[in-house]
């Protein structure tokens, strides 16, 4: 069997391969290539089963790095086939039958008959077939190549690949083009995009990228379109005639695309070709070139060719395969009309026989469906000769071709052609292979496969084309499963023919036009993973058949060991998919009412395997054997089985079963059942009673007739109730039923068997108990008071009159937690019982709280619910009070006791409370709290009753505090009130033990020691009494006691002492065997001691510890003395006698070194003191190191202690007389410098001089400010250096002239002036430091010492000066007089450029108010930015000014770019402050630049309103068409986009009949591609804009000479997105996007800004942002084009900002648009608009959810988060006033009005509905508890009312007919019972006072489904003017008084109602008990179920916010938002088919 299916398998893969073909490409994985780093190469092969097409890769022609171009790429194509067909390896007889084919010679004709031609001289059309491939592929260049002569006439194809330019020349001669008379054929010229026929008659220029020039610039024809690739190869055809005139014609595959005529000029040397005398004829020269790489190869070839009748044409000897006698060949025939040829077979023995004759005819009609043939040429023809050799035929054998002419009036032009005789494989493939290798991408730095691609050329010139990149996985369609090893759709290429490593196909590729895919048993995308268990096939996407073990070929599925043995099938071979097995129910066909036929109609799967059908027959109920078996029937293959079954009883039910047999199993099918028919009788009457609360009862009372044979069981009862079937099915009569539910409505139906309904009602039990109340929950509100909450019974079984709760104490836990006994409180307290009766309301929850509870006491709750007639089923639970967080209680007997050890000093123990009901809570731990002073030593909690004291902590003699409190659990707060307290002193004890004992004196002349020692450590445990200090041995047990020494008893030395430390000096022991000095502290009343300290006896000398506190100071004065102060060492270490002092030179600035840099001193100790002090003098201007140490009588140095000094410099001149004396004679001083003492390095000596001024006019010596006393007279304004002497010593004790004119260390000493006085100052300076410019604070400091003369006054000058010192006085006179006058001059023109200019303007504040009294409206401070008070600080708002965009004296300030984070804090606070209406009122309505053109009268009526023009500057041009000089105007501007980009948008009017084809002219023009449509084509019934595309998908209409057809559309809930395609002509066809948006109401703006947002979304996805910059423009329209239009603009513009800048800035953006189009953002409303969607765009939590498999868990995740959304629609409802005008005040209702409420609370006046008055005198007749839901559904409109009530039922039906109701949805059925409620429609025809109206009830139109009973009514109006109105009543079964329906019920009735036929102007009425709850809920379902169905998306919190618009009771909880979510879950799970 396997067998059989894997041979048809084949058999189906032949077949499909050729219907269908094999073309594909084969890939292994890429791996990196040994030449280069990184770069990856494969291997390809392209594989087709069409081994007689062409096959070739096209490789990468133009390399970015031509380095990386492997060497090779592609091989030469291979053909491949079965062994079914082998041929001998010698075969000689394919032959391609051309002159240069050594194979021709073996073909055999007669002489001359046959002889080569070429397809120059006989042309033929262009070769698709394997020949294509033998063609040399030229590679052009950028000059002129000739490439073939050509005859005066003819044609020639040439293939071409290349990216453009393909230059062809067909010149008059032989030489370069460049200088020969030529045609000029330029193809794919411009990029590609354009092709002409020029004529060069001075030549050509060359190379290719030359300008022509001359008359080569002529057009002689021309195409455009793009006609070349670079990937593909095309074939064009040239066809010439230059006899009689001058012909060339340009064909591509399809049609001409070029064509030159012209006449011959008179002169004949006009293009007249050059003679050739070898062939005596004309030729001319064929040359080629291209301007980049490009590739072509020319179809030039040659073929056999007889004009003969009856030649013979004999072929080579040749034998047949090897497995048959077949013959299979192939050859290409052309022929004249009238020819026919004739094939014979010659065997070896020369036995002929006849197996082919081929017609022209049958070519012809072969050529005309198969090949293309525009260029009218002879076209090759292929011919397949297949035949078998007879038996008694040998081989060798040969072919023979004879020609024959049918008609031999053409005998002239008859002619034969034979071409490619080859061998054909039926099986066969070809395949080329190609080594693919990367390329470098340099711009983005990586390795890209470039895009190489396989092509396939068939005979037919059809091209295929397969691409190695952008691949995808391809789709899944029917192919059939090859076997392992095998791949493609016919399974004929084996994997191991071209990968050899995988033979298996793994890792393989393949991939063809339709995308990639993996062999089968592998997934993609890699191929490399075998499939699954239990999986096969492509894609591993089927599942193996009930195969063995579950093993399956995972490529074919076929079951490797068999199928499985089934109990129900048997499964066949291969696959074990298929088999028999039980058949299915049978049919049934009545015959009479005792008769029946059964019959089986059987599958194909049946002619399998031998199989035997029979029926059985059973009674349906207590049958044991079947009633009736039927004979048993052989089953064939299609078959009808049937059989008669008789005799039956009428009116009885049986069931059928088919048993079928097979193989020895016997397989039972499935069971029919069927009931006989009956007569019914016409007089049947049921009877419902009510037996009890739970019992009802079905009789039958019927009269009993002759012709009656119908049994009980006839009839089916069916009985229902809201939530489960209580019957269904036939009984006897009569029957009870039991065990109902009280006061429940139930549902009764009985029908006979022919369906026919006898009887439909509802009746009710009677009231009974109700049950348990549900949800009944405690909630602990504080520790002595608790609130229960529960809901209503979920049985009430009646009317609820009232609840009873009751609350009774039973156990308290305070005594329980220390297992005393507990007091029962319910059986000896009774009187604790509360009770109390609560009236029931209409609510869904009730409350009631007990107060005065006790804490932590357990108490049992009992509530109950009641009915009129019994008390319901008691709810108890048990609640505990909650315990007092602080605790309260105070433990019991707290005390100290004795028990002590080693560790413990005493223990404290406690007892639990003495009164456990005082016991507020528990106690689980206590807090134990010990203090000293106020000081708390233990806080610690303590689990136990009881705590030891460890002495470590608890000291003798002190007295201590206890404190323990009660803790409710470990870690608890304690109440510090109520704690045990306790106080107690804990005993005297030994003390600790002294500290750090040390010797620290060894006098060995008196034989004493001195001990030092710290007091005990803290506690003493007790007063201190004494110490011990005992000399003792090694073991310590014998010992000395030496001294008793008293706390107080100190040493005499006090700088001994430290705090809390004794000495004490004892004898030395005058035995040396003690070793130990002990030393042991004793307390008062104690008599141990503590614990002793030793420290080793020394009897010799120790080293002193170092000096103390050293300190070096200089003494005070002017000298180098240095004090020295010290204290005594800490430790001696022997008797000290003295101190010994070290003083050394480390560093000193004298100008001479002392001679020794140590000096020594010492210092006698004859006392003890404590502290030492001594002077020495040393050396200024140094810096020593000192050091000390203490020297013993025994001549121990001790440890030195040192420090560091500097001493300064005391540098000083030996006198201070400087000796000053004037010399008159040259007006000089003349000073005595004095010695300097202690010297310093670096010095020098600056002699400065103090005086009015000097005497000369050298400025080169700046002023220097001196430090000058104060008393120094004002009168010296100048100084200056006179000297800068360095070299001291030679001026020490010798005179200098002060102002002899020279220059001293680069200072000159400037001349004195007579009659002046002046003062010498001689410093001293550091010359280490700058001189020049010093300030005087800087000179001070480097000054060392100074001494300065008295002033000295200079005698007048000599005589002989006065001549020259009079003109120089008046010439210093003039001089300063021109100073006065320039320096005037120049401050009075400093004080007048300070002044403005005549003609500036000032740059003023800009302010709104004008002078005006400013605002207070001014809003909060927001993130907006800076406020801007000056133009010239914001270009933006000096250029908004400049033209005239707003009012600027009504500014108060310009808005800013606020940050997206801050947006909506900004908007909310703008919009409540009005300073967004404020800022909107800013802007000038109308134009603000010329609108000349737009408003002429030969252009108005192409404008859609009156006063609506385009700007000119920014006007959309059209271009003009002939003869309508206006053609160029439509109304429509260009708007600038984003960043500024020009053009970025077209904003228009909606279309007018007169300006669609302008509308479509401007979209063509403007390369449109996406078009934004704001409005709808009516609103209000007006037309806003025509429809300006076809009426239906797929039509086409022709708008001018712009043809549009419409492509597709998606209709979403508020947008539709169409698709057209637009046509110009010949030209390319674009595809033009239509998004529409169709939600915006005839009246405001849309109701919700989310509708936009999606809009929004929706145009990004198809215009992204990031490619804007390079997009055509936008087109936006409405209606006139402004308001709607310039909102979405804006929107956009703003989007781009905020995700480009992060800010957004809305005023600016709209005043942008409004530079290119008037009145954009046409009111405030659509301003408002702006800001409200941006907030929703960026602020609100995305609660949008797609309907996919995510949706359940985001719902989930949604659940969770339901209060913070709901919190988040209450936050934000005050957008409702954005959306729509402000709300008007609630009017008050009169009392009449409220009380024509059922529930008064839901009165409200906000929308509600108006009536018309029945009388004018009553003023509530217009007045309904009904509210209008408008603006929500954009296909309908909605009105909420109650369930009437008896006194508003005329008003109920007066709406409905008013209004022209069309449908009511009652949600929720009347309570009969309750007085407020009625029957919806009323037994009684009229209404009281409105007599007008008649109600029918329409019987026949009632339908009673599972959910909702479907009623009829006509109302009958008689009213002016009278009319009849049929309105359908939908009432819901099962929607609960106080809680919800379930969800999938909801969805069902949804879907149901919304399928019904509507009419959208007829409101519909939705009614609940109060007209707001279920109401609500049901609008926000249909809101959201609406959007789901159509969007797919679902976004419950938007649909609560749009249905609370209406009415802010509606959906008043967050509850009814996670029904929302659940009833989205229910339409997400529930299909289409079970909705409807």
């Amino acid at each position: 069997m396997s067998r059989l299916w894997l041979t048809l398998w084949l058999l189906l893969g032949v077949l499909w391969a050729q219907v269908c073909g094999e073309f594909f490409i084969l890939s292994n994985p890429a791996a990196l290539t040994s030449s280069l780093y990184r770069q990856l190469g494969k291997e390809m092969y392209c594989v087709t089963d069409d081994v007689d097409s062409a096959l070739v890769w096209n490789d990468h022609l133009n390399w970015n790095y031509p380095t990386y171009k492997p060497p090779s790429l592609s091989y030469e194509p291979v053909v491949v086939h079965e062994n079914t067909y082998v041929y001998p390896t010698n075969d000689n007889l394919a032959c391609s039958m051309s002159s240069y084919k050594t194979c021709t010679k073996s073909w055999k004709g007669a002489e001359g008959s046959w002889y080569y031609t070429d397809s120059l001289h006989s042309p033929m059309a262009p070769i698709f077939d394997n020949r294509w491939e033998d063609f040399t592929v030229e590679e052009m260049t950028d000059r002129f190549a000739n490439v073939t002569s050509l005859p005066n006439s003819g044609s020639l194809a040439v293939s071409v690949r290349g990216s453009s330019d393909a230059h062809f020349a067909i010149c008059n001669g032989f030489s370069s083009p460049e200088h020969e008379f030529c045609f000029f054929v330029l193809l794919g010229g411009w990029k590609n995009t354009k092709s002409i026929i020029r004529k060069c008659e001075r030549g050509i220029a060359e190379p290719a990228m030359a300008i022509p020039i001359g008359s080569c610039l002529t057009k002689l024809a021309e195409y455009d379109s793009e006609i070349l690739s670079t990937t593909e190869w095309r074939t064009f055809v040239l066809k010439w005639d230059f006899r009689a005139r001058i012909l060339i014609e340009v064909y591509d595959s399809e049609k001409r695309i070029l064509r030159h005529e012209e006449n011959r000029p008179k002169w004949s040397n006009y293009f007249s070709g050059h003679f050739q005398n070898r062939t005596r004829t004309t030729e001319y020269s064929l040359n080629a070139r291209s301007r980049g790489k490009m590739l072509m190869k020319f179809h030039k070839y040659s073929y056999s060719m007889t004009r003969n009748t009856q030649a013979k044409l004999s072929s080579p000897e040749f034998m047949t395969s090897s497995s048959d006698k077949r013959i299979c060949v192939e050859m290409s025939f052309n022929m004249c009309p009238d020819c026919i040829v004739n094939i014979d077979v010659v065997d070896r023995k020369g036995y002929k026989r006849a197996i082919k004759i081929i017609r022209h005819e049958d070519k012809q009609q072969a050529s005309s469906s198969k090949s293309k043939n525009p260029y009218g040429l002879r076209v090759w023809n292929n011919v397949k000769i297949d035949y078998t050799l007879t038996k008694n035929m040998s081989q060798p054998i040969t072919l023979e071709i004879n020609t024959l002419l049918t008609n031999n009036t053409y005998r002239n032009t008859s002619y034969w052609a034979l071409s490619n005789v080859r061998r054909c494989y039926d099986d066969g493939l070809k395949y080329v292979k190609i080594d693919n290798y990367q390329d470098y991408n340099s711009g983005s730095s990586v390795y890209v496969w470039p895009n190489v691609t396989c092509q396939k050329i068939s005979e037919d010139g059809v091209s295929e084309i397969i691409s190695t990149i952008d691949q995808k996985i391809a789709p899944e369609e029917h192919r059939l499963p090859c076997e392992e090893g095998r791949i493609g759709k016919s399974c004929l290429a084996r994997c191991s023919t071209f990968f050899p490593s995988h033979s298996n196909c793994q890792n393989l590729v393949a991939c063809d036009k339709k995308g990639c895919s993996c062999a089968p048993g592998y997934k993609t995308p890699t191929c490399s993973d075998r499939c699954p268990e239990s999986t096969y096939g492509y894609d591993c996407a089927q599942t193996c058949g009930h195969c063995a073990y579950g093993a399956c070929s995972i490529a074919t599925g076929a079951c490797r060991s068999g199928c499985v043995k089934s109990n129900t099938t048997l499964f066949f071979l291969p696959d074990c998919k298929k088999g028999v097995g039980s058949p299915p129910a049978p049919l049934i066909e009545p015959i009479n009412y005792t008769c029946v036929r059964v019959y089986l109609s059987m599958q194909e799967e049946y002619e399998f395997v031998p199989t035997i059908l029979n029926f059985e027959i059973w009674l349906e109920e207590n049958m044991t054997h079947p009633f009736i078996v039927t004979n048993k029937t052989i089953v064939r293959k299609n078959d009808v089985i049937s059989a008669f079954a008789e005799p039956l009883s009428p009116g009885i039910k049986y069931k059928a079963i088919g048993v079928l047999e097979a193989e020895n199993r016997t397989f039972r099918g499935s069971w029919a059942n069927f009931t006989t028919e009956c007569t019914e009788s016409a007089a049947v009457n049921f009877i419902i009673k009510a037996i009890n609360e739970t019992s009802l009862i079905l009789d039958i009372n019927r009269e009993r007739h002759v012709i009656d044979s119908c049994p009980d069981k006839w009839y089916h009862v069916e009985v229902t109730s809201v939530s489960s079937i209580v019957f269904n099915g036939s009984t006897s009569f009569p029957k009870i039923f039991i065990g109902l539910e009280p006061f429940t409505m139930y549902a009764f139906l009985v029908k006979s068997a022919k369906s026919s309904n006898i009887l439909s009602r509802y009746v009710r039990t009677l009231e009974g108990a109700p049950s348990f109340v549900s949800h009944l929950e405690s909630v602990p509100n504080t520790v002595n008071k608790i609130t229960l909450n529960w809901r209503p019974p979920e049985k009430p079984n009646g009317k609820i009159v009232n609840y009873t709760v009751e609350i009774q104490p039973i156990e308290s836990h305070g005594c329980k937690d220390f297992g005393q006994s507990t007091y029962n409180l319910t059986t000896d307290s009774m009187q604790a019982l509360i009770r109390s009766v609560i009236k029931n309301e209409l609510k869904e929850t009730f409350s009631f709280t007990f107060n005065g509870l006790r804490p932590y006491t357990t108490y049992l709750v009992t509530v109950y619910a009641s009915t009129s007639a019994r008390r319901g089923e008691e709810k108890v639970l048990n609640h505990t009070t909650n315990s007092l967080k602080i605790p309260t209680e105070i433990f019991s007997n707290l005390h100290l006791t004795n028990e002590s050890n080693e560790s413990i000093a005493a223990t404290i123990r406690w007892n639990p409370p003495s009164d456990c009901w005082t016991n507020t809570g528990p106690i689980r731990s206590s807090k134990l709290i010990i203090t000293k002073l106020n000081k708390t030593l233990v806080n610690q909690e303590i689990q136990d009753y009881y705590y030891p004291l460890e002495k470590k902590l608890f000291y003798g003699t002190e007295t201590y505090e206890i404190r323990v409190c009660s803790l409710r659990s470990p870690g608890g707060s304690a109440n510090e009130s109520a704690c045990a307290v306790k106080s107690f002193t804990m005993p005297a004890r030994e003390p600790m033990p002294i500290q750090k004992p040390k010797i620290i004196e060894v006098d060995t002349f008196n034989h004493s020691t001195t001990l030092r020692w710290q007091v005990p450590k803290p506690p003493l445990n007790g007063k201190l009494k004494h110490y011990t200090i005992k000399f003792c041995d090694l073991s310590g047990q014998n010992c000395e006691e030496s001294a008793i020494v008293q706390p107080g008893e100190f040493c005499k030395h006090s700088f001994w002492i430290s705090q809390d430390t004794l000495c004490k000096t004892v004898s030395l022991p005058s035995s040396d065997i003690y070793e130990l000095i002990q030393i042991t502290a004793y307390n008062e009343g104690v008599p141990n001691g503590s614990k002793p300290v030793s420290t080793p006896v020394i009897w010799e000398e120790l080293t002193p510890s170092a000096p103390r506190n050293l300190v070096l100071k200089q003494t005070d004065g002017e000298n180098s003395s240095v004090s020295i102060t010290w204290h005594h060492p800490l430790e001696s270490g022997g008797r000290i006698v003295s101190y010994y002092i070290h003083a050394l030179i480390r560093e000193t600035h004298l100008k001479h070194e002392p001679p020794t840099k140590i000096k020594q001193y010492s210092i006698m100790v004859s006392e003890y003191q404590s502290e030492y002090s001594t002077n020495i003098d040393l050396l200024p201007s140094t810096a020593y190191h000192i050091s000390v140490a203490a020297i013993t009588q025994g001549n121990k140095v001790g440890y030195p202690v040192s420090g560091f000094i500097s001493l300064p410099s005391f540098v000083n001149f030996s006198t201070q007389d400087l000796k000053p004396r004037p010399r008159d004679d040259v007006i000089t001083i003349d000073i005595s410098i004095p010695e300097v003492v202690y010297d310093v390095k670096d010095s020098i000596i600056l002699l400065m001089v103090q005086g009015t001024k000097y005497c000369d006019e050298d400025r080169s010596n700046k002023d220097v400010d001196l430090y000058l006393d104060e008393q120094n007279s004002a009168y010296y304004k100048a100084s200056w250096i006179a000297a800068n002497l360095t070299k001291l010593e030679s001026y020490a004790n010798k005179h200098f002239i002060i102002g002899d004119g020279k220059e001293y260390g680069g200072f000159k000493n400037h001349p004195l002036c007579p009659k002046e006085s002046y003062i010498v100052h001689l410093m001293l300076v550091d010359g280490k430091k700058s001189l020049g410019g010093q300030k005087s604070e800087k000179l001070r400091t480097n000054i060392l010492k100074s001494v300065k003369t008295n002033p000295i006054s200079i005698a007048d000058l000599p005589k002989n000066y006065a001549m020259w010192l009079t003109p120089l006085f008046f010439i210093i006179l003039i001089a300063a007089l021109l100073a006065f006058v320039v320096y005037r001059k120049k401050l009075a023109g400093t004080f007048i450029a300070s002044k403005p200019k005549p003609g500036r303007q000032e740059n003023m504040p800009l302010s709104n108010d004008l002078g005006k009294k400013k605002s207070n409206d001014s809003m909060d401070e927001v993130e907006t930015g800076a406020k801007v008070k000056n133009v010239q600080d914001e270009k933006e708002i000096k250029d908004i000014q400049m033209n005239n965009m707003f009012i600027v004296e009504k500014k108060k300030e310009f808005a800013m770019p606020v940050k997206v984070e801050d947006f909506e804090n900004y908007f909310e606070k703008a919009y409540k402050a009005s300073k967004l209406k404020n800022e909107y009122s800013m802007i000038i309505h109308g134009p603000t630049k010329s609108c000349a053109y737009g408003s002429q009268s030969e252009t108005k009526p192409k404008n859609r309103y009156a006063n609506l023009f385009p700007y000119d500057e920014s006007r959309v041009v059209l271009d003009k068409l002939s003869e309508e000089p206006f053609s160029d105007y439509i109304n429509a501007n260009f708007i600038t986009g984003y960043g500024g980009k020009e053009k970025a948008y077209i904003a228009t009017q909606g279309p007018k009949p007169n300006t669609i084809v302008d509308f479509w002219r401007m979209i063509w023009q403007e390369n449109v591609q996406i078009i934004c449509m704001m409005a709808n084509l009516v609103e209000n019934d007006k037309i806003k804009c025509e429809q300006y595309w076809p009426s239906a998908v797929g039509k086409k209409i022709l708008y001018g000479t712009i043809l549009v057809q419409f492509s597709s559309e998606e209709i979403h809930s508020d947008y539709t997105y169409r698709t057209f395609k637009v046509y110009c002509g010949t030209l390319e066809a674009r595809t033009i996007e239509h998004l529409h948006y169709t939600a915006w109401p005839d009246h405001g703006v849309p109701s919700s800004p989310r509708s936009i947002v999606a809009f929004l979304q929706q145009l990004q996805r198809h215009a992204p942002f990031d490619d804007r910059a390079n997009q055509p423009p936008i087109v936006v329209h409405c209606s006139a084009g402004v308001g709607r239009t310039g909102t979405l603009i804006v929107l956009d513009i703003c989007l781009h900002q905020a995700f480009c800048e992060k800010v957004i800035y809305v005023f600016e953006n709209l005043l942008s648009v409004r530079q290119g189009r008037l009145n954009m953002v046409d009111n405030t409303e659509q301003y408002l608009l702006v800001h409200l969607v941006l907030v929703e765009y960026f602020h609100t939590k995305d609660t949008c959810f797609s309907c996919d498999e995510t949706l359940p868990d985001r719902i989930e995740e949604a659940k969770k988060k339901s209060s913070q959304l709901y919190q988040r629609i209450l936050d934000t409802s005050w957008w409702n006033e954005v959306l729509g005008s402000p709300p008007l005040p609630e009017k008050t209702l009169s009392d009449r009005n409220r009380a024509k409420h059922r529930f008064p609370e839901t009165a409200a006046s906000l929308n509600r509905l108006y009536l018309k008055r029945s009388s004018n005198t009553d003023n509530d007749s217009d007045y309904i508890a009904a509210t209008s839901v408008r603006g929500i559904f954009k296909d309908c409109q909605y009105i909420t009312t109650q369930l009437p009530m008896p006194t508003t039922l005329a008003d109920f039906w007066r709406m409905l007919s008013e209004l022209n109701v069309e449908y009511v949805l009652a949600l929720q059925l009347p309570d009969l019972q309750d007085p407020t409620y009625c029957e919806l429609i009323a037994d009684s025809q009229e209404f009281g006072s409105t007599k007008y109206l008649k109600i029918i009830r329409q019987q026949s139109s009632t339908t009673d489904s599972k959910y909702y009973l479907k009623e009829e009514v006509l109302i009958i109006d008689s009213s002016e003017p009278s009319k009849e109105q049929r309105v359908k009543i939908l009432s819901y079964k099962n929607w609960p008084e106080f809680s919800l329906p379930p969800v999938k019920e909801l969805v069902q009735l949804w879907k149901a109602f919304d399928e019904l036929p509507k009419t959208n102007k007829c409101p519909i009425v939705i009614a609940c008990a109060n007209g707001v709850t279920a109401s609500g809920i049901w609008l926000a379902s249909s809101f959201l179920l609406k959007r789901m169905t159509v969007d797919k998306e679902c976004d419950v919190p938007q649909a609560v916010q749009a249905i609370r618009r209406c009415r802010k009771d509606f959906l008043s909880q967050p509850k009814y938002l996670e029904y929302l979510y659940d009833v989205a879950l229910a339409c997400a799970a529930v299909p289409s088919s079970t909705l409807q």
